[in-house]
C-alpha cells in the first residue's frame, strides 16, 4: 500500500487570488483579513474578530496607499540593496505595519486585534510577493536560533524583520539559492524551522 498523501486544505494555502483586488479597490474587505491568517495562523482568528470590518478598511486603506508610494527596487532578489536603501525599506515596513502599544500607541496595521508582525507581513507578502516575506516563529528559528524565537519581544519589529529579509536574500545564503522567489524561500526557511533545521550555514546567526 503506498503513501497516502495528505489532502491539502484550501484555506491552508496561501491566498494570492486576493492580491488583484485588494489593490484595485484600495483596502482590504474583512473576509479577506480573516482568510489571510487562516492562512498564515487560525489561532488569531478569534483576536480577529474583536476589529469592525470599518476599522479594517481604515487600517488597511492607510496602508495600501502608503505602500503604492514606494519608489525603491520592485523586487529584493533582483536588486542588490545598498545599506542606504535597506535603511530606506526597513523605515517604509514601520509606516505600512506601524508600532504597537508599547511604542506610543498601536498605529498601522498593528492597531488591529489580533494583527502583530507575522499577521503583517502576511499581508504585505500576498500584496507584494517580492517585497516582503511572512516574519513567524519558525523563520525566526531557523535563522537566528531556538531561543531568539522563542522570545518575541526580541523579533516582533522592524529592525527584526530587516536583518531576517537581509538572510533571506543574500548572495552568501547558498543555502537558498535553488529557491527562484522570496516566497519560496520564505517557505523553505519555515519548513526547515519546523523541521528544527538551520537554513543558515552560520547558525544561529546574531539578532542586532
Amino acid at each position: 500500500m503506498g503513501i497516502r498523501k495528505k489532502r491539502e486544505i484550501q484555506y491552508q494555502s496561501a491566498p494570492v487570488e486576493l492580491r488583484g483586488p485588494i489593490l484595485d479597490r484600495g483596502h482590504v474587505e474583512a473576509w479577506e483579513l480573516f482568510r489571510i491568517v487562516a492562512w498564515k495562523s487560525a489561532k488569531g482568528l478569534g483576536w480577529l474578530s474583536l476589529n469592525d470590518p470599518e476599522e479594517i478598511e481604515r487600517a488597511t486603506r492607510v496602508t495600501l496607499t502608503r505602500l503604492a508610494e514606494w519608489d525603491g527596487p520592485r523586487s529584493l532578489l533582483k536588486s542588490g540593496l545598498t545599506d542606504a536603501e535597506w535603511k530606506q525599506w526597513e523605515d517604509f515596513v514601520g509606516t505600512l505595519i506601524g508600532a504597537d502599544a508599547s511604542h506610543g500607541g498601536p498605529t498601522g496595521l498593528l492597531r488591529l486585534s489580533g494583527v502583530g508582525y507575522p499577521v503583517a507581513t502576511a499581508v504585505l507578502s500576498i500584496l507584494e510577493p517580492d517585497l516582503f516575506p511572512v516574519l513567524d516563529k519558525w523563520g525566526v528559528k531557523a535563522i537566528f536560533g531556538k531561543v531568539v524565537s522563542a522570545r518575541t519581544t526580541k523579533w516582533h519589529n522592524k529592525s527584526a524583520y530587516r536583518q531576517y529579509t537581509q538572510a533571506l536574500t543574500s548572495p552568501a545564503a547558498k543555502e537558498l539559492g535553488a529557491y527562484r522567489t522570496l516566497r519560496e524561500r520564505d517557505v523553505a526557511t519555515m519548513t526547515a524551522g519546523k523541521q528544527d533545521r538551520a537554513i543558515v550555514k552560520e547558525w544561529p546567526l546574531p539578532l542586532r
